[in-house]
């Protein structure tokens, strides 16, 4: 039985708001892990500079265990969200692939809140591109995302441009 929550003239359906508040917590959780734990800072260290991060005493063969094992976990947890969204249809991993992109590269790699930022900015855009223009172009607009975004800004809107020059 389909059930939503009524709030005024909303109406929430308690699936996707289930899968909505299931995502909030994770990435508050991812949130905290990466900025405020010895993993979270290992694991940026590493991603930075191996070889500054093993003289700091981090192992990297753990980091990258630790780091396969958060993302196979959150891919998994992504996945079971979505399916409270609706069917998986052949073909439909197209869709989800070029938005997903889209939302790194429009919120900033390795930065969660870009990354909450850009879903939002995606997902408003995607609402307004099928209501004033067609549904039909609606998936369209991650891609023009993804080129404009690289080509104005590609560190992203949240994301830190890294200085590789000064090290040469």
């Amino acid at each position: 039985v389909d059930t939503s929550l009524v709030a005024g003239p909303f109406y929430f359906p308690h699936n996707l708001l289930y899968g909505f508040i299931l995502a909030i917590v994770i990435m508050v959780i991812l949130q905290i892990v990466f900025t405020r734990t010895w993993l979270g800072r290992s694991i940026r260290a590493a991603a930075s500079s191996e070889d500054a991060a093993r003289l700091m005493g981090v192992k990297i063969s753990a980091v990258a265990a630790a780091t396969f094992a958060i993302g196979a976990a959150s891919a998994g947890a992504g996945g079971a969200i979505v399916s409270l969204m609706g069917p998986f249809v052949p073909g439909s991993q197209i869709l989800w692939i070029t938005r997903l992109l889209s939302i790194v590269v429009l919120g900033g790699l390795g930065s969660v809140p870009g990354a909450v930022l850009a879903a939002v900015i995606l997902g408003v855009g995607e609402a307004l591109m099928s209501t004033y223009v067609s549904p039909l172009w609606s998936p369209a607009l991650s891609v023009v995302l993804i080129f404009f975004i690289l080509a104005v800004r590609p560190q992203g809107i949240l994301g830190t441009r890294l200085r590789e020059d000064v090290a040469q």
